[in-house]
């Protein structure tokens, strides 16, 4: 557990905050008796020296006030740059490529070669993203699937998802009834953001039919450097991702990616429960 403790001269300027005291008057008079001038000028001489000893203490005051605002800048500077503290933007993450390639590895039901193209669609404030995913075996195709997306200001959103044969024909479509929240423009690290939605199944010359409820929990852990065979890459984001649903990903399904500035995600680590596990990592961009 993090402590946190201010700083030595918040401290010390607190201690030595001095407040103003009571002004004691030496002599009180009577009416219709002397007023003898020693008494006058002593009651005189109490409150100059009260007023003189008060200015004193505001000078010293005004200067404790203006440490411990330095001080106080200080703990909130440290505090913002505790790494628990951290909040990141998706948008600055996000990939500019037309087309991407990884080399993947494990246990994976299809590919050793996966190729993302994007197509992306600027709708008001928002930007629209289709991503159709191939991936090959020995330079076969074996798994063909296109995936909608829209990225808008606070949040990136998965709607759809669907399956084609090797001949290019759709086999199966997936749709959500509202989008899910996949990242959010304001992740702070190590908080879990969660989000549900009916999933709906459309087999090829089929019905829809109601396929279940997908659930899907994100969280962030923060900022590494991740070497992959195109490069090396500091700063990018680790982001943690689990998804219970079928057609999404299929239940169980546990994924940690790495997205860096200007590049998005360059490396994935995936596994379902009890069935497999697979690495991809980033072996080439298209512009």
């Amino acid at each position: 557990m993090k402590k946190f403790t201010l700083t030595t001269s918040l401290l010390l300027s607190l201690s030595a905050t001095t407040f103003a005291a009571d002004v004691t008057i030496p002599n009180s008079f009577t009416a219709g008796s002397p007023a003898v001038a020693a008494d006058v000028n002593a009651n005189f001489s109490a409150v100059e020296t009260a007023v003189d000893d008060n200015n004193s203490r505001v000078t010293t005051n005004a200067g404790n006030i203006s440490t411990n605002t330095a001080a106080i800048a200080v703990n909130t500077a440290a505090i913002a740059a505790i790494p628990g503290n951290a909040v990141y933007d998706y948008r600055n993450y996000l990939s500019t490529a037309s087309s991407k390639t990884f080399a993947t590895s494990g246990t994976v039901p299809c590919g050793n070669v996966e190729t993302r193209s994007f197509v992306r669609t600027t709708n008001g404030a928002n930007t629209d993203i289709e991503m159709t995913r191939v991936r090959t075996q020995s330079s076969v195709e074996c798994s063909n699937q296109v995936f909608r997306s829209t990225n808008t200001p606070t949040e990136r959103l998965l709607k759809e998802k669907d399956n084609y044969d090797n001949g290019g024909a759709i086999t199966r479509m997936f749709r959500l009834s509202d989008p899910v929240t996949l990242l959010t423009s304001n992740m702070s690290q190590g908080a879990v953001y969660s989000d549900a939605s009916p999933s709906y199944e459309t087999p090829a010359g089929g019905s829809e039919v109601l396929g279940g409820v997908h659930v899907q929990n994100t969280s962030v852990t923060g900022t590494e450097t991740v070497t992959v065979p195109l490069s090396t890459y500091n700063n990018c984001l680790k982001v943690a991702q689990t998804r219970y649903s079928r057609g999404f990903g299929g239940d169980g399904l546990h994924r940690v990616s790495w997205y860096c500035a200007g590049v998005g995600e360059v490396k994935r680590i995936e596994y379902k429960d009890g069935f497999s596990y697979g690495i991809w990592e980033l072996t080439s961009i298209t512009p």
